[in-house]
């Protein structure tokens, strides 16, 4: 993962090294995504074990690791058929980051980058 902000849109400016990736399944964190370099590479991966007729939302949220009052850049949420569709393989996409978790469900394109900020 990977991410482009805009700090004036932020409480205050974060450095991309701050952030944490947590995503979950189902309300169940699987894990937490950090950049590991000035390239922007993760340092670990995440596998989820996604079933396309299930209910349980895929979720990323965005926020700062470690001590003190989290800030939070955004989140979104996808259902699990939307990877399915794609077929198989990797593949690379832009998608924009919501500010409320209760209204952040995907509802692009995969074919078409998102070109609003926050993105993931």
């Amino acid at each position: 993962m990977d991410i482009q902000v805009d700090q004036n849109m932020l409480e205050s400016p974060v450095e991309v090294s701050q952030l944490g990736y947590y995503v979950s399944l189902g309300g169940k964190l699987q894990d937490v995504l950090v950049i590991s370099n000035k390239r922007g590479e993760a340092q670990s991966q995440v596998r989820v074990p996604l079933n396309p007729e299930s209910p349980d939302k895929l979720v990323v949220v965005v926020k700062t690791v470690g001590g003190g009052q989290a800030i939070k850049v955004g989140s979104i949420s996808f259902i699990p058929d939307i990877f399915f569709s794609l077929g198989q393989g990797r593949f690379t996409q832009w998608v924009t980051l919501f500010d409320h978790l209760d209204d952040d469900e995907y509802d692009g394109d995969f074919t078409e980058t998102d070109e609003e900020l926050p993105r993931v």
